[in-house]
């Protein structure tokens, strides 16, 4: 009897075939205390482990930017002092084995990202588990299993795909792949994405329920798995595949069209980015431009706070792949459950409400000062805007503004060249900033809102706790109503309001975010071509009139239900 299962989509696609398990096996570690005389010799082991890993890194050839930007990352990965230090002090203090010290250390690192909220950060632990089991086998001397050997097409089916080995997949003989563990913004994904290749992940103990040799329908369209389908399933899947392979080819030729709806209305739809590696896919799948750059990203991959010059690198390289649409950076969200490993943040009660983003930056001027002029010096490689998070009041603002004046200034005497108009906006994201829009508004030169923090905040409702999960929702009229506020008050001052949260990228609610009036949508690189499609399905006319039914409702069940009679409708009249 078929089985069905449910997993996170990380690459669009449909596709079915033969079952192959990949599983990682163990490595084996030892386990006992090394006496006094081993100390040594484990210490000159993994010096030299990380040495050859590090020539082996350099010296293999890549062939698109984002291989390159991944061989980069494990170069700095590999390169942490921090990393390196640790490994040392398990085996000088803790008088832990080499592979020990290094397997403990490694398993640390990649918890604590894990164990963070922010679905980006949370996903680079599969980094350091790759870079660690890498590692290992450098310095056991063990041979590397490898994915390029594979000789008849099959859907792999993993329980973590690292990406190092995603990079190996072959597309003749990998038609998709699913992993127990990962998410859709994993390096992995984002390599799948890539490629081309269907991938659903988040699939909890799937490599342990299939045999290889079963046939399983990978549906990455619709997050479902099928295994041993019954053959009308299966005839099924392949008249919607077929019907797929044209859609593919027709989105991949209109992936650098503007997105109008049917009454031609523009909407500019963005990518949301953490790295270089993530803009390159976004530029692949049509974005243009991007309507958010995480930079927290550069900070947590490093064992110090970057300096002027290594965030300028980033920051010019991705100005210039743009080719003059816009870059948004948006300055450091750090603090609530963002972490460093080389800054020792307080503990508080509530993090979220508490020392993050702004907050932290005003209080460690010099760390937001250096980014400041990074970001500023990056702006004479491009269309480069300045985005500050967690706004709560027009001092702060003001605040924030006057520091940029002041780093022109000093740029302007060291004769740096950068944009003295730089756009400076902000993230719409907290109560007190919506209740303030009209003033705000005038005082910068854009919004863009973040749905996620301003959910939580507006609702109360941690959007990480499973017990209130069900209270968390964008749908909520009061969420609508401030969106909505916010983009008039916008409007009004005659700047545009953008979203960059989750929302923006649920094409359910499409047809109602722009019926409210948001001017630009930045979602995650595997949404974009969909989201474009659907747009020039979709008309002004009948977002405003979904819109205004909305605004008008006082229950989360009434406008999901709105929204989802109005889908259909569109559907219907599509077929028509």
């Amino acid at each position: 009897m078929a089985k069905r299962m449910r997993g996170i989509i990380a690459s669009y696609g449909l596709t079915m075939g033969i079952v192959k398990r990949w599983l990682h096996e163990d490595i084996p570690i030892r386990t006992d205390w090394l006496r006094d005389e081993e100390v040594a010799g484990e210490l000159k082991a993994i010096d030299a482990a990380f040495s050859r890993y590090r020539e082996k890194l350099s010296a293999k050839e890549v062939t698109s930017p984002l291989m390159q930007s991944l061989r980069e990352a494990h170069i700095e990965l590999i390169s942490d002092p921090f990393l390196i230090d640790s490994v040392h002090k398990r085996i000088q203090e803790e008088k832990m084995s080499a592979d020990r010290a290094l397997d403990t250390t490694i398993r640390i690192m990649a918890a604590q990202l894990e164990a963070l909220e922010d679905p980006y950060l949370r996903e680079r632990g599969t980094d350091y588990r790759d870079m660690g089991r890498s590692l290992l086998y450098e310095l056991k001397g063990l041979p590397v299993p490898r994915l390029d050997h594979l000789s008849s097409p099959c859907i792999l089916v993993t329980e973590e795909l690292a990406p190092s080995e995603a990079t190996e997949l072959d597309k003749a003989n990998v038609l998709g792949f699913t992993s127990d563990r990962g998410g859709a913004t994993s390096h992995t994904s984002i390599i799948a994405q890539t490629l081309g290749i269907p991938a659903l992940v988040g699939m909890k103990r799937l490599s342990r329920e299939v045999n290889d040799g079963d046939f399983i329908i990978l549906d990455a369209e619709n997050g479902e798995l099928i295994i041993n389908p019954d053959v009308d399933t299966i005839q099924e899947a392949r008249q919607k595949m077929e019907v797929g392979r044209a859609e593919t080819v027709r989105l991949s030729l209109e992936k650098a069209e503007k997105a109008v709806t049917a009454d031609g209305h523009v909407v500019d739809v963005m990518v949301n980015i953490g790295g270089l590696d993530d803009l390159t896919v976004g530029i692949l799948a049509g974005a243009e431009g991007v309507g958010l750059f995480r930079t927290e990203m550069l900070y947590m991959e490093l064992d110090h706070f970057p300096t002027e010059d290594e965030q300028l690198a980033v920051y010019r390289q991705a100005a210039e792949a743009l080719q003059g649409n816009v870059l948004t950076i948006r300055t450091l969200d750090i603090g609530g459950d963002k972490r460093l490993p080389y800054y020792a943040f307080p503990r508080e009660a509530n993090p979220f409400l508490g020392w993050r983003a702004l907050r932290f930056c005003f209080d460690e001027e010099i760390i937001f000062r250096t980014q400041l002029r990074a970001i500023l010096r990056a702006s004479a490689y491009g269309n480069v805007r300045l985005m500050l998070p967690m706004v709560v009041g027009l001092d702060e603002l003001a605040r924030a503004k006057r520091m940029i004046e002041e780093e022109k200034e000093k740029l302007a005497e060291r004769g740096r060249a950068f944009n003295p108009s730089i756009p400076v906006g902000i993230m719409l994201e907290t109560p007190a900033a919506v209740m303030l829009a009209e003033e705000l508004a005038h005082a910068c030169d854009f919004f863009s809102i973040g749905t996620n923090d301003l959910t939580q905040y507006i609702l109360a409702t941690d959007r990480g706790n499973n017990r209130v999960a069900g209270l968390h929702s964008p749908y909520h009229p009061a969420v609508i109503r401030a969106i909505k506020q916010g983009v008039d008050a916008a409007h009004r001052a005659g700047i545009s309001c953008g979203m960059c949260g989750g929302f923006a990228g649920n094409l359910r609610a499409l047809p109602l975010l722009i019926g409210l009036g948001v001017d630009a949508l930045s979602v995650p690189a595997s949404v974009i071509p969909k989201l474009k499609e659907k747009i020039r399905h979709i008309t002004l006319k009948e977002g405003r009139r979904l819109a205004k039914q909305a605004l008008g409702l006082s229950a989360t069940a009434e406008i999901m239900q709105a929204v989802i009679s109005q889908e259909q409708d569109i559907r219907q009249k599509g077929e028509s």
